[in-house]
C-alpha cells in the first residue's frame, strides 16, 4: 500500500494563507457573494417537505422547481444535472456520464443507476492519460448521460419526460449570469475552438463575471432530446454530427458504437456500510473511505477551511489520499477501504508525520 504523498506542511499553510487573506479583498467579495443564496456566515435555511443543495443557484432553484410540480427527489436531480449541463459544462456535459444513488422512503431500499462512457469498437485507446490527443475527436467516447438519465426516469421518475429539460432550455435560450469559476475556466479553454469563441468572446473579449452567457445550439439539442428521445441523441442527426466530428481528428467511433446506447445504463441495489459519524453510509467505497478519514482528521474541529488553513490542508491531505489510492481500489480491497479502523490507521500515520 503506497505512502501519502509527502508535502511540506509549512510550505503549504503559507500559501494558503494568503489565499485565505484574498478572500476578503472586496471585488473578490463582491464575485463570490453572486454566487450565495445568503450570506457567507448564513448557512441556514429553513422550508417544508423537501430541499435541495447543488453547484449552483441556476440548477438548485430548477430542482425546487420539479419538486414544486410534483416531482420526486430522483426527478430534482434529474432536472438539476440537466441544468448542470448548460450552467456549469466545464464540471459535466451531456457527452460525459452520469451516476445516481435514489432512496426509496416508501421501500427503504437505495438504488443506484450508471451511465458510463462506453468505448468505440474500433479504438484501441492506447494514448497517455493527458496527452494531447485527449483534447480532441480521437478520444471521444459513446457518451453516456443520456442513457443513464433515460434509464434512471424510466425506473424512479414521476414527471414527463420533457419536464426534466425546461429549466436547462430555458437557461440555454435566455441566458445565465456567468459564475467566476465557470468565467476562470473558460479563460484558458472558451478560445481552443471557434465554436468556444463564437460562445464566449463579446467585443473581442471574453464574457466576464456577471455577464450573460447564451447557447442557442445547446438549447436546441436540448429540446430535441426532451421531445424525441434518447434516440435522437444517440441514433438522430446529433450522433451523426458527432461521430462526424471525431472522424475530422482521426476518431473510429461510429454509428454502430452510438445504437448500443442501452447496453451503456446499469441498475443495482446499493447496501449500506461504513460508520461516519454513527452513520452507515450508500455511495462508493473510496467516497466512504474520505468520509471516514474526514472524522479520523477531526476536521470538524478546525472550523471552515476559509478561516483556517489547517483545515483545508487536511481537507487537501484526505483527497490526495483518496486519489492515490484509486489503483489499490478493487472488488477484492473494498472491505479495507470501507472500514473506519483502516482509515484511522492512515490517519494515526499522517498525523505523526
Amino acid at each position: 500500500m503506497h505512502g501519502f504523498h509527502r508535502v511540506m506542511r509549512r510550505e503549504f499553510l503559507n500559501s494558503v494563507s494568503s489565499i485565505v487573506a484574498m478572500s476578503a479583498v472586496p471585488g473578490l467579495a463582491d464575485a463570490q457573494e453572486r454566487q450565495r443564496f445568503s450570506r457567507p456566515d448564513d448557512h441556514h435555511a429553513t422550508g417544508r417537505n423537501g430541499a435541495v443543495a447543488s453547484t449552483s443557484r441556476e440548477a438548485s432553484e430548477s430542482a425546487m422547481w420539479a419538486l414544486s410540480q410534483g416531482g420526486n427527489a430522483a426527478d430534482a436531480y434529474m432536472t438539476a444535472a440537466l441544468t448542470q449541463i448548460v450552467v456549469e459544462h466545464g464540471l459535466t456535459s451531456i457527452a460525459g456520464g452520469y451516476s445516481i444513488n435514489y432512496f426509496d422512503a416508501a421501500t427503504g431500499e437505495i438504488n443506484s443507476v450508471l451511465g458510463p462512457l462506453g468505448p468505440a469498437e474500433a479504438e484501441s485507446y492506447d494514448f497517455k492519460r493527458g496527452s494531447a490527443v485527449t483534447q480532441t475527436g480521437r478520444a471521444m467516447p459513446v457518451p453516456g448521460f443520456v442513457s443513464g438519465l433515460h434509464a434512471s426516469h424510466t425506473q424512479f421518475g414521476k414527471l414527463k419526460w420533457s419536464q426534466l429539460f425546461e429549466s436547462a432550455i430555458r437557461n440555454a435560450n435566455d441566458g445565465f449570469p456567468v459564475a467566476p469559476l465557470l468565467a476562470s475556466a473558460a479563460s484558458s479553454k472558451a478560445a481552443r475552438f471557434d465554436d468556444g469563441k463564437a460562445l464566449w468572446m463579446k467585443q473581442g473579449r471574453l464574457l466576464r463575471p456577471g455577464e450573460m452567457l447564451v447557447q442557442k445550439d445547446l438549447g436546441r439539442t436540448l429540446k430535441l432530446v426532451s421531445t424525441e428521445g434518447p434516440e435522437y441523441f444517440y441514433t438522430g442527426k446529433f450522433a451523426d454530427n458527432y461521430v462526424r466530428r471525431a472522424a475530422a481528428d482521426g476518431g473510429k467511433i461510429s454509428m454502430r458504437d452510438m445504437a448500443d446506447w442501452k447496453e451503456l445504463s446499469r441498475s443495482r441495489k446499493v447496501q449500506l456500510e461504513g460508520n461516519y459519524r454513527g452513520y452507515q453510509i450508500a455511495a462508493g467505497g473510496l467516497v466512504t473511505y474520505a468520509l471516514h478519514l474526514n472524522e479520523a482528521l477531526d476536521l470538524k474541529s478546525f472550523g471552515p477551511a476559509k478561516d483556517n488553513p489547517e483545515s483545508l490542508f487536511r481537507q487537501y491531505r484526505i483527497m490526495e489520499e483518496v486519489f492515490l489510492s484509486s489503483p489499490d481500489y478493487s472488488k477484492e480491497t473494498h472491505s479495507q477501504f470501507v472500514s473506519p479502523d483502516y482509515a484511522r490507521q492512515r490517519a494515526d500515520a499522517e498525523t505523526d508525520v
